[in-house]
C-alpha cells in the first residue's frame, strides 16, 4: 500500500519530495521509477520502495550507468531506510527520503480532498454548460417552430 500511494502522490505532486520537481515521461523506467525535472535542470531518477534494501541501491547504480549526464541525480524513496544504507547513499553521492506512512497518508488525504474540490468545480461548469446547450437548443426548435432554419438566420 505504502508504495502504491507514495506512486500516487508523486504522479499528483512530486513536491512531498522536493520543490520544482516536473516529471518527464519515459518509457524505460520501471514501475515505481519516476524521472524529474529539478529546478536547476536537471534529471532526478527516483526509485520507491517500502522496505529499502541493497538491490534497490543497485537500482540507481544501473541508472547512474545508463546516465551520460554527470549532473543527473538519483533517489531512493522508502518508509524507512537502515542507517547502513543511509551511509551508503550518502557516499555514492546518492539522495534518500524516508517518508513515514503516517506523513504520505495526511499528504495523500490532502490531494484527494483537493482533487475532489476540482471534479466538483467541473461537475458545475459541466452543469452550467449543459443548461446553456438545453437553452440554446429550446430556442432553436422556437424558430425552426417559426419556419426559420439556422441558415437562414446564416448560424
Amino acid at each position: 500500500m505504502f508504495e502504491t500511494n507514495v506512486k500516487y502522490a508523486l504522479n499528483v505532486a512530486p513536491s512531498i519530495i522536493e520543490e520544482g520537481l516536473t516529471r518527464k515521461e519515459s518509457e524505460w523506467l520501471l514501475d515505481g521509477h519516476f524521472l524529474f525535472e529539478d529546478q536547476e535542470g536537471n534529471d532526478l531518477f527516483v526509485v520507491v520502495k517500502e522496505n529499502v534494501d541493497h538491490r534497490d541501491v543497485g537500482e540507481l547504480f544501473r541508472y547512474e550507468a545508463l546516465s551520460n549526464n554527470p549532473k543527473t541525480r538519483y533517489m531512493l524513496i522508502g518508509k524507512t531506510i537502515s542507517d547502513l544504507i543511509k551511509e551508503g547513499l550518502i557516499k555514492w553521492d546518492f539522495e534518500y527520503r524516508e517518508l513515514a506512512s503516517s506523513k504520505t497518508k495526511v499528504m495523500l488525504q490532502l490531494l484527494v480532498s483537493e482533487m475532489i474540490e476540482e471534479v466538483v468545480q467541473l461537475q458545475n461548469f459541466q452543469y452550467q454548460m449543459e443548461q446553456c446547450i438545453d437553452l440554446l437548443t429550446i430556442e432553436l426548435d422556437m424558430l425552426h417552430c417559426r419556419g426559420l432554419t439556422p441558415a437562414a438566420l446564416k448560424l
